[in-house]
């Protein structure tokens, strides 16, 4: 079992940064197979997604979940770019709820992708909270609110939605919440050891073979059938998905953080860059999968995140991973 995992940034040869890097692998029934780093507790940010999902949809009448389709269910689990076929898709899946922007409370920001921000300022556009990247996640949770006679402001962690979705995740994960913080959208957003996320992931993981038919099974097709919709052009996880041999859902959470799920395997696994730089994770991941998926990923995926370069586009470094 090794212990350590280091990124190193190396420019021209000389090192700029090291980050270490906590990672986890587990089994279909959630048993810890390998581990690098230390045992991390940690925030879970948008790892949480696909299960926040699963929540909002049991909680519809059954006309409003008939009407959804696997590209709705991917988009409800995205971190979108907020590019505009993203938007499109959420605007649509509003107006099949009967709902519209006013009732997400997750707020605007410029698209994560660049050229779409540039687009938007150009037209002399206002960012919308279409464009936050968590919108497709916070239509179902207001549809979800409406369903079940509640509050609008789903937000709160008193809230019964939130109620719901905390309860849920404890049961997926086999451990205790250690608490409940805010995220970036306003919701709540779970503190949970990295085994604890993995193990959510081996049961999305076994659900899609198992019982693609459930709710949790549905939203793993989902993910698998259509990762551009939860991601975006030019995305680490994204070039995960599209890059893998079998069934593969990668899934990122914001500072430093990746979640993956090889259902055909029954493996999934977590790894968490400890200071939180996102531009480790692909150098870690490169170095994790060939110990533990073996040949799933073609290599390619990983080069444009593991190579650094100027302004002008020309190489001048790599991120390279070091077990010690």
């Amino acid at each position: 079992m090794t212990h350590s995992l280091q990124i190193r940034t190396l420019r021209e040869g000389h090192c700029e940064a090291e980050h270490a890097v906590s990672a986890v692998l587990v089994d279909h029934s959630g048993a810890v197979l390998d581990r690098v780093g230390p045992p991390m507790i940690t925030t879970w940010r948008s790892g949480a997604k696909p299960f926040q999902l699963e929540v909002s949809l049991d909680a519809l009448i059954a006309r409003e979940r008939a009407q959804l389709g696997p590209e709705d269910l991917a988009i409800g689990a995205a971190s979108h770019s907020g590019e505009a076929p993203h938007t499109a898709r959420v605007q649509r899946l509003l107006t099949e709820l009967s709902l519209t922007s006013e009732a997400l409370y997750c707020g605007a920001h410029a698209p994560v992708h660049t050229e779409s921000a540039y687009a938007l300022v150009r037209a002399g556009h206002a960012f919308s909270p279409l464009h936050n990247n968590c919108s497709g996640k916070h239509t179902l949770m207001a549809a979800a609110t409406r369903a079940m006679g509640c509050p609008e402001d789903y937000r709160p962690s008193d809230h019964a939605l939130q109620r719901r979705i905390a309860e849920s995740i404890a049961d997926h994960a086999h451990e205790r919440l250690t608490a409940r913080v805010t995220d970036g959208c306003g919701v709540p957003c779970m503190v949970l050891s990295i085994d604890a996320m993995a193990r959510c992931f081996a049961a999305l993981s076994h659900a899609m073979t198992t019982s693609p038919e459930s709710t949790l099974g549905t939203i793993g097709l989902a993910m698998v059938a259509h990762p551009w919709w939860v991601s975006g052009t030019g995305r680490s996880d994204y070039a995960l998905a599209q890059h893998a041999r079998e069934p593969l859902i990668a899934k990122v959470g914001a500072e430093g953080l990746l979640c993956i799920a090889a259902p055909s395997r029954g493996l999934a696994m977590v790894l968490k860059v400890h200071s939180g730089h996102d531009d480790a994770r692909m150098a870690a991941m490169d170095a994790l999968a060939s110990r533990w998926l073996g040949e799933l990923i073609d290599p390619q995926a990983f080069e444009p995140f593991c190579t650094v370069r100027n302004v002008i586009g020309a190489t001048v470094g790599t991120r390279e991973a070091r077990f010690v």
